[in-house]
């Protein structure tokens, strides 16, 4: 991870850009797809705002966040209560081998390299409860591109489109800070985002069933933006 907010800022995004409406269905479709008593795994979670939304939504839920960045963790452990453990996703282990119910990463899979995710997506799947378990990614996504060049004009429009749109919330200068540096990360390669006919066919490569649903924009023809893939067998 790379020139990322502070984690108080990460967690008030959710209030200004688009992708708040991304974490609000997310955390409804794990509450459709969780057992009772369920085990729910969010994987590169950050400063914990999806655990937080799970927790009041879901009290019987057993939740468990997994996150590299030591300053998201204390920042989870100390405004929500959760034990974070802090790791990087594609080493960490559970503890105890007990497969999960529903395993979640948000805005989670274009930090890592392109080389690292379909293997990272395999990794999701094996802490999968076998023949029963659900994953659910959530991720913006870029236009299709087959050159440097394409892939920089991509994420320079994607990102051009959520400056637009978080300036129509009104957000403070630190909001709109952050959201000019996601541009610049996306645009010299600092993240990895892909296009959605990309991940959802890495989806496939590991699951039986994959649904995608674009959330935002929803304007827009092209086929890029705030992406849900829920995958299960």
């Amino acid at each position: 991870m790379q020139n990322l907010p502070p984690p108080e800022i990460y967690a008030l995004e959710e209030k200004y850009l688009p992708w708040g409406s991304v974490i609000a269905d997310v955390a409804d479709l794990v509450c459709q797809w969780a057992p009772h008593y369920g085990r729910v795994l969010d994987m590169m979670c950050g400063p914990g705002v999806l655990l937080e939304r799970l927790a009041k939504k879901r009290v019987d839920l057993r939740l468990h966040g997994v996150d590299q960045e030591p300053a998201c963790a204390d920042y989870a452990k100390k405004t929500f209560g959760f034990e974070i453990d802090c790791a990087d996703a594609r080493q960490w282990e559970p503890k105890v081998p007990d497969p999960f119910d529903v395993v979640v990463c948000t805005a989670g899979l274009h930090h890592l390299p392109y080389a690292d995710q379909k293997p990272f997506i395999g990794k999701l799947k094996s802490l999968l409860k076998s023949g029963t378990g659900t994953l659910i990614i959530a991720d913006p996504c870029i236009l299709p591109f087959r050159t440097e060049k394409e892939r920089q004009t991509s994420s320079a429009v994607l990102g051009h489109a959520t400056l637009l749109a978080t300036i129509e919330s009104e957000p403070p200068r630190e909001i709109l800070d952050a959201v000019i540096g996601i541009l610049r990360n996306d645009v010299l390669g600092v993240e990895y985002k892909m296009s959605a006919v990309i991940e959802e066919r890495m989806l496939k490569k590991h699951f039986r069933h994959v649904i995608s649903q674009r959330i935002w924009p929803n304007d827009d023809p092209r086929f890029h933006g705030d992406y849900i893939f829920l995958a299960h067998d």
